[in-house]
């Protein structure tokens, strides 16, 4: 009896989670998802806000190699 009234108790939440006007979300969110397709044989990423954009490959800064560049310039002088 005592599962049988918790089942029904978890069962009415859900529902009434599921039928809620923004799908459980926050107060003040809307919630958007954007489908896109991207062609898997040219590279891409996302940007902030999301949108897939073309890899580019001069915007990548390598913290590596500016590190070992700096340090080569370094002993240099």
């Amino acid at each position: 009896m005592k599962f049988s009234l918790f089942s029904v108790v978890a069962l009415l939440g859900v529902t009434a989670a599921a039928a809620s006007s923004n799908g459980g979300a926050p107060r003040g969110f809307d919630v958007k998802v954007k489908r896109q397709r991207p062609d898997v044989n040219v590279p891409t990423m996302t940007d902030i806000n999301g949108n897939v954009v073309p890899y580019n490959r001069d915007g990548v800064v390598q913290v590596q190699k500016l590190k070992a560049k700096r340090a080569a310039a370094a002993k240099a002088k």
